[in-house]
């Protein structure tokens, strides 16, 4: 008989930075919990909540997370010793909020996830000072004047069909100094229609 069998308990781990890993599978003893997947990132001080069939909430402290390594066919799992914390109404635990305070443009919260996503810039105004600025430390005077207006005439003609040809005039003109632009290539792009 595996651990994981023997677990038919689910419980819900609130770690100290406030992640919240629900539906997992534990068996719940005295003193302490067992959780058969040893892949998850269990450490002293996280709280275990288990719903009882009474509508009410115990809730635990990790004390020693108690990792046991696999062996023979059997995968690593926890016997975490325990502390029983208290005992609340399943009302009250459903009320748990996290509150999680953002700064800054892009800010971003990634619960129980992986970041793959891309910032872009949605401010234009921004994106063409920047286009600017990059173009003014041009060496050559005729392709700096030139570059420059075209990204004015870029950032009057957004959302219009000319947008696309005032586009491609200034992607020539640079072509030969490109990568000091191509960081801005994305949010340009993203204004053609």
């Amino acid at each position: 008989m595996s651990v994981a069998s023997m677990c038919r308990e689910i419980i819900t781990i609130v770690k100290q930075d406030g992640n919240i890993i629900e539906n997992v599978k534990a068996m719940v003893q005295s003193g302490k919990i067992i959780i058969p997947d040893g892949k998850l990132p269990i450490e002293e001080q996280d709280i275990i909540y288990r719903s009882l069939p009474s509508g009410l909430v115990e809730s635990y402290v990790i004390n020693d997370r108690g990792y046991i390594a696999g062996i023979s066919g059997i995968e690593g799992f926890y016997q975490a010793l325990v502390t029983k914390e208290n005992t609340i109404k399943q009302d009250q635990y459903q009320n748990i909020i996290n509150v999680y305070n953002l700064h800054g443009e892009n800010s971003k919260v990634n619960v129980n996830s992986i970041d793959n996503s891309v910032n872009m810039i949605k401010d234009n105004k921004e994106v063409f000072d920047k286009l600017i600025s990059i173009i003014n430390e041009q060496s050559d005077e005729k392709i700096r004047n030139q570059a420059i207006a075209l990204a004015i005439e870029l950032k009057e003609n957004i959302g219009k069909p000319s947008f696309i040809d005032r586009y491609k005039e200034l992607i020539a003109l640079m072509a030969d100094q490109i990568s000091i632009i191509a960081p801005l290539l994305p949010a340009l792009t993203a204004l053609i229609r």
